[in-house]
């Protein structure tokens, strides 16, 4: 009687014992690691990826929008009477808003991918003239179609959606005071650009006085946010050449 070795074949001979392979063992493992050090890494989908998709589809529907405004200016002046100078000023402050919400819209994208509060501030500062001229052509300009007002809440809401997650993308990328007090004021005065665009949308009735005070405090407003665009402009050029 004789034990029988477990490494032994029918012949009698030793079978050599596996090889064992530590480096691909290793590699393995880190590579596993890696794979988890990367699904730590990647942020979850919220208002940072949520503002590129909706600064995408506001981009395309803006320039639709506004190609509309100007393709009815002509079909309007034919059947009716434009006061003396209105339609120019119209046409020029279709130029503005396209300029307006084109750097409004390429800041808050590009501060977003930075993670750049003050970029971000100056998008919400360009964000409120664009949003005020919108404004205008859906409630305040000379002669109102029933498809202006239409449009016009399309693109307000488009707007407004962009610059709220503008203002928490800048909030979350604030890293000193000076960067949440950009982001503060440059969100709170978008606020109230998008509380007076919507009332200014929203009031069908208004008189001459009434229309005459929308349209005062709209230029301050604009005139405070592109102010506040250019000034946060400034802050993060110098910034960057201090880096």
């Amino acid at each position: 009687m004789h034990d029988e070795h477990p490494n032994t074949d029918a012949s009698g001979a030793r079978e050599p014992a596996p090889l064992l392979h530590p480096a691909n063992d290793r590699r393995d493992s880190e590579r596993a690691d890696k794979d988890t050090d990367d699904a730590q890494q990647d942020p979850p989908a919220g208002p940072v990826v949520y503002l590129e998709v909706l600064v995408f589809f506001c981009g395309k529907w803006l320039k639709i929008h506004l190609l509309i405004v100007v393709l009815l200016m002509p079909i309007k002046a034919f059947w009716l009477r434009y006061p003396s100078g209105w339609m120019y000023l119209e046409v020029a402050l279709v130029i503005l808003c396209f300029l307006f919400q084109h750097a409004c819209l390429f800041l808050g994208s590009f501060g977003n991918k930075t993670e750049s509060s003050t970029i971000l501030g100056a998008s919400l500062g360009f964000g409120v003239p664009a949003t005020l001229i919108v404004s205008y052509f859906a409630g305040l300009q000379v002669y109102l179609l029933h498809i202006d007002p239409v449009f016009g809440i399309i693109s307000l809401a488009l707007l407004s959606t962009v610059l709220l997650l503008a203002a928490v993308a800048g909030l979350r990328a604030a890293t000193r005071v000076l960067d949440l007090m950009v982001v503060a004021s440059m969100g709170a005065l978008a606020i109230g650009a998008v509380a007076l665009a919507a009332t200014v949308t929203f009031n069908t009735e208004s008189d001459y006085p009434t229309t005459q005070r929308a349209l005062t405090v709209g230029a301050v407003f604009s005139g405070l946010g592109l102010l506040g665009g250019v000034g946060s402009c400034c802050l993060a050029l110098r910034d960057a050449l201090r880096e």
